[in-house]
């Protein structure tokens, strides 16, 4: 089946005239018509999935930040109700600080706290350390919580990643040369 269009308008004299356009070729049947339709949505409908799957990664790195804040802040509210865990003096005397043996656990659990928030941010980042330093003060906490990090090598060697270990040296090596 052909495809015809006519159109109709008014000539000088008010009457109807109808102009016939000129067949299309016969190439251009109806069914190739639908065919051209079945294309143009399933190229909206690959559009539309790719649209969906774009809009989840962003969400779910949204999620991972929420994340990793979460613990920042949670990190904040265990100093406070701890404050040993942020005081200079307790944290470089590690592994003998001063105090009972639930401050030393408390301690050591919070640093490794920390530290695996600071790997999650790493992580999350892909290890450039200007975006990880935007998330958390990655900085301020490996530097004060140096003595930890460095007394437990045996578990912090077979506990966190290659990576995220020499990236951690590399910021303890950086103020070291700065100070």
């Amino acid at each position: 089946m052909l495809l015809r269009l006519h159109r109709r308008h008014r000539d000088e004299g008010g009457g109807w005239v109808q102009h016939r356009f000129p067949r299309l070729p016969r190439s251009i049947e109806l069914d190739n018509w639908f065919r051209a339709g079945s294309l143009v949505g399933a190229a909206v409908s690959l559009l539309g999935a790719a649209v969906s799957w774009l809009r989840s990664v962003h969400v779910q790195k949204e999620r991972q930040n929420a994340g990793i804040e979460s613990m920042l802040n949670k990190a904040i509210e265990l100093s406070m109700m701890y404050p040993h865990v942020e005081r200079d003096d307790y944290c470089a005397a590690w592994p003998e600080p001063p105090g009972d043996g639930d401050q030393r656990e408390r301690y050591d659990n919070y640093c490794c706290f920390l530290f695996n928030m600071l790997e999650g941010a790493w992580r999350l980042k892909k290890g450039r350390p200007k975006l990880v330093a935007e998330l958390v003060p990655v900085e301020e906490y490996a530097w004060r919580h140096r003595a930890w990090w460095s007394s437990d090598a045996y578990a912090n060697a077979n506990g966190y990643s290659p990576g995220f270990r020499s990236f951690i040296k590399k910021i303890l090596d950086d103020i070291k040369r700065t100070r």
